[in-house]
């Protein structure tokens, strides 16, 4: 492959014409692969640099359907696809032969720096979120153990309970593969631990079914901690429309205070006939000494 990869480079430098740089050549040792091809899965980054320069297609595919950018990303070639991403003349949405695009082979890889170009890169990427079979790169990078990839998926929100056309979300890959650290992660953020796949099982019954015991007990403890936190949200729930009515009922303030300003009101105004009744009966002499005490008394 050095010799081959020699070779193009020699030929790329050679040739003051784009359309021979971009053309498929012959001298290459893979069927229908351009020198850039070449270039980025040896990693030659100087190679790369001086095809793009002279007019290299950057988009165009192998007989595979593979861009440059997808054979550098499967062998971790992270120089050549900085050097791929910053001419912006890339696809990222764009599919191989087997269907991967190239978020999601970065993902199935493992290659943690080329997923991180790929998610800062300002090119679009929204619809390459998805496998042929309904994978994601969460499930990619699940299926690739690797826990670095799975947390930057997860911190680009990457949806973590997309269930595959098999129903099969990234935790019930998790269980099946017994990785302990990668249902941790899943289940710090997933809503969806008991979701069923198409033969109706949760991942807590793929992790046993596995013998991944240690997993199992994982999902059964995250579970028996949600239903203990629902059933307290449910109990405080409850004890709110309970008080709440006697609240209203009170224009606004609690019913015992409400009894006692009743209860206080009513005695002055019980006082204040007495009051008056006093002063009905007593001479003219004592209304003036009457009319003092009521005033106090109010």
């Amino acid at each position: 492959m050095d010799a081959t990869l020699g070779c193009a480079g020699n030929l790329a430098m050679e040739t003051a014409g784009a359309a021979t740089l971009s053309c498929r050549t012959d001298q290459c040792a893979t069927p229908h692969a351009t020198p850039l091809h070449l270039a980025a899965i040896e990693g030659n980054h100087e190679s790369a640099a001086y095809l793009l320069t002279y007019g290299a297609a950057a988009d165009l595919k192998d007989a595979k359907g593979c861009t440059p950018l997808h054979r550098a990303i499967f062998w971790g070639r992270s120089c050549v696809v900085r050097l791929l991403l910053r001419t912006k003349r890339c696809d990222l949405t764009s599919i191989n032969h087997a269907m991967e695009q190239p978020l999601y082979i970065a993902a199935l890889r493992g290659h943690a720096e080329c997923l991180k170009l790929l998610l800062d890169s300002p090119l679009p990427k929204v619809a390459a979120k998805a496998y042929h079979d309904g994978y994601t790169p969460v499930h990619a990078a699940v299926i690739g153990r690797s826990l670095p990839c799975l947390k930057m998926l997860l911190d680009a929100r990457f949806d973590p309970d997309t269930p595959n056309r098999f129903m099969q979300t990234p935790l019930h890959l998790a269980a099946r593969l017994g990785t302990e650290d990668m249902l941790q992660v899943l289940l710090d953020v997933s809503v969806q631990a008991e979701a069923r796949d198409e033969r109706g099982h949760t991942p807590l019954q793929v992790a046993r079914s596995r013998k991944h015991e240690s997993c199992a007990n994982l999902i059964k403890a995250w579970l028996d901690r949600r239903a203990e936190r629902d059933a307290a949200l449910k109990e405080l729930n409850a004890l709110k429309g309970f008080k709440e009515p006697a609240a209203r009922a009170g224009g606004g303030q609690p019913s015992g205070h409400a009894s006692a300003t009743r209860s206080s009101s009513k005695q002055r105004r019980q006082r204040g006939k007495e009051a008056r009744r006093k002063r009905d009966a007593a001479a003219p002499g004592e209304v003036a000494s009457l009319d003092t005490a009521t005033h106090r008394e109010s």
